[in-house]
């Protein structure tokens, strides 16, 4: 998979190139898993976590890589 940081629409998405399956998680928000501004990924593999950069809310979010576990 390809996960990018969609920031003109406050989202990341998954993009799975064996199957052309598109996952979108996120929205504009303060919220854990909502975002304002993503603009940096960075996978830990070690713990299976995501952490994400914002420029507008100014903070980092550790989420699990997968969202629907």
């Amino acid at each position: 998979a390809v996960i990018v940081c969609d920031a003109g629409n406050n989202r990341l998405q998954s993009f799975f190139l064996a199957d052309s399956k598109n996952v979108v998680y996120g929205a504009k928000g303060t919220g854990l898993g909502q975002f304002d501004g993503p603009r940096g990924i960075c996978l830990d593999p070690s713990l299976d976590v995501l952490i994400v950069s914002e420029s507008r809310n100014h903070r980092l979010q550790i989420l699990k890589r997968d969202p629907s576990t």
